[in-house]
């Protein structure tokens, strides 16, 4: 198993980070504002969702 884990650990990353790509030239662009916008419309609606669901549940108290 030690073998294992020092062959994971001695292969190097891929791709390489020395590539020459500036990170400030890279952006998110329109993809990422189109997934985060129907990521947070999914999230509304399941709260929503979820409320309606939560108010018809009868919780009621153990009679002791």
């Amino acid at each position: 198993m030690y073998r294992l884990f020092a062959w994971v650990s001695a292969s190097s990353p891929s791709p390489t980070p020395s590539l020459g790509v500036d990170n400030s030239l890279v952006q998110p662009g329109p993809w990422y504002a189109v997934i985060v916008t129907a990521l947070i419309v999914a999230l509304v609606i399941l709260l929503f969702s979820l409320n309606r669901h939560l108010k018809r549940v009868d919780f009621e108290n153990p009679d002791d």
